[in-house]
This record gives structure tokens, C-alpha cells and sequence, in this order.
């Protein structure tokens, strides 16, 4: 399921980022990770707001799944059956979408907290989704009697990848080895979080200090004046020249786009292929 929505996911992820620009909504009362107005009100997600919105976003989908599943063969439709199946998780993608980018800007012990609780949860619940063996024969039910109808390319498209990517996720397997997997795909979720985590941490310690103002030659003035802020920040007292270059700015990217000085270049670039390596 999870391998099916990973385009939706990404186009999901470029609205939210450009949100802002469309017009503000009325007032909602709706949970805020789950909330679909336009803005998004980003300061009402906060860390203790998302563990019982994704919780009920979860069971929202477990109830759309449950209603798949009790289907009787003559009441099968492509609407009824996969098109159900591709809306179900669409609060939930909602959710961890926001959860994500919010991480991704805001990162903080708390919301690593909230992260590290509810990301294993939810892989936990999306593989057994593909493991459920009643959506599992209603599935294979339904793609026998539908392959007779007349379907769009995009929903015999759509009913394909479905199809795989339960099989991929075990759906086929005995009980105690789509017991293995769910295991699995738990223990891989909590050591990419860790991961996450580790890389976010580098990511904020990464700098990159430049004493030489012939080597920056070329680069513009804002740039240069913001990792000169940055440097009398980490430095203070010290009023030799210096510029401090982080990865939370657009001045090191100014860098490899302005600076003349071929060295220049090829320093920041040899530096910035030691983050999270220890190095």
C-alpha cells in the first residue's frame, strides 16, 4: 500500500510546501494534522497534536478497510473496491506528510519524541493493511470479476500496482512469515528514524569557515554578509576575517553557483561529502 501511494505522497508533499499561496479558508474545527483546508495553519500543529490525530486517522482508515472487506462478490465495483482502497489512507497521508515536513523544518526534542512513536505505529498498521487476508480476498475477488468490465487505463493501472504491491508485501505468505515481516518493516522504520535523526543532527553541527576573502571572490554581497553574521555568532571577540557557511542558509550554495576560484568551489564540496560520515 505504502509502495502504491509513494507518487501521491511526493505530489502530496510539493502541495503542502506551496500552500501558502491559495486563498485563506473559514475557520475549522477538524483535527490540524488531519485538517485539508488550504492554507495550512501551520502553528496549530504542534508535537501533542499528533499522536491522537494520526491515531484517529488510523482508525478512520481501518474502518474504510473493514467496509472493503465485508463486500459480497455482486456488489463489487471498481469504486467500490479499489478506488475505496486508494482514498482510504488519504487522511493518514495527510498526517505523516504534515508530521514530515514539519520535522524537517521545526525539528525539536519533542516533536522527535511524537516522531519516534508514531512513525513505527504507522508502518506498523500500513503493512498490516497488506497483510489483512479478508481485504486480500475481496481484492483478488474483485480483479477477476473487474478485468470483464471496461476500465480506464489509469484504474487497470492502478488495480495492477495494488495487486503487487499486496503480493510484495506478503499478502500470499503463511501466517508466521507476514508475522516475520510485520517485524520487520517495524525494526526498519525505528532504524530510519534513527537515521533521521543522526543525519539532522550532523546536518545542524555541519559549517564551513572560509579566512580568505580572495577565495570568495565572485560571491554576492548578502551572502557574504550573512556568513559573516555567522561567523562573529560562533566566533565572538574575534574581528579577523571570517565567514561561516552552514547548511541551514543559502549562502553556501552561493558558493558553488558565484565563487571564481576553482579551490573555492572544490573545497565546500569536498567538505560537504563529510556530513554524517564522522569525518
Amino acid at each position: 500500500m505504502a509502495a502504491m501511494s509513494l507518487l501521491r505522497q511526493s505530489l502530496h508533499l510539493f502541495f503542502l510546501f506551496f500552500s501558502v499561496a491559495l486563498p485563506s479558508p473559514a475557520a475549522t474545527s477538524a483535527p490540524p494534522f488531519l485538517d485539508r483546508e488550504r492554507p495550512i495553519r501551520w502553528s496549530r500543529l504542534t508535537q501533542d497534536k499528533l499522536e491522537p490525530d494520526i491515531q484517529e486517522a488510523m482508525r478512520l482508515t481501518r474502518t474504510a478497510i473493514e467496509e472493503i472487506s465485508r463486500l459480497r462478490p455482486e456488489e463489487m465495483t471498481y469504486e467500490n473496491t479499489f478506488g475505496a482502497l486508494e482514498k482510504s489512507n488519504d487522511l493518514l497521508t495527510e498526517g505523516m506528510c504534515k508530521a514530515y515536513v514539519l520535522k524537517s523544518l521545526c525539528d525539536s526534542g519533542e516533536l522527535r519524541k511524537a516522531m519516534d512513536s508514531v512513525a513505527p505505529r504507522v508502518s506498523a498498521f500500513l503493512s498490516s493493511v497488506t497483510k489483512d487476508q479478508a481485504l486480500w480476498k475481496v481484492l483478488k475477488t474483485a480483479e477477476e470479476r473487474l478485468r470483464q468490465t471496461h476500465l480506464s487505463p489509469e484504474q487497470e493501472r492502478y488495480m495492477e500496482l495494488s495487486m503487487q504491491s499486496f503480493r510484495d508485501n506478503g499478502a500470499d505468505l503463511p501466517p508466521d512469515k507476514r508475522a516475520r515481516l510485520e517485524s520487520i518493516d517495524r525494526e526498519l522504520t525505528l532504524a530510519s528514524q534513527r537515521f533521521n535523526n543522526l543525519y539532522m543532527d550532523a546536518r545542524k553541527s555541519w559549517t564551513w569557515t572560509v579566512r580568505n576573502a580572495a577565495l570568495l571572490e565572485g560571491i554576492d554581497g548578502s551572502a557574504l554578509q550573512q556568513a559573516r553574521e555567522e561567523f562573529l555568532k560562533r566566533h565572538p571577540g574575534q574581528s579577523g576575517p571570517g565567514w561561516t557557511f552552514t547548511l541551514d542558509s543559502a549562502a553556501s550554495a552561493r558558493v558553488m553557483e558565484k565563487a571564481r576560484r576553482e579551490e573555492c568551489r572544490k573545497d565546500l564540496w569536498e567538505h560537504r561529502q563529510s556530513l554524517a560520515t564522522g569525518a
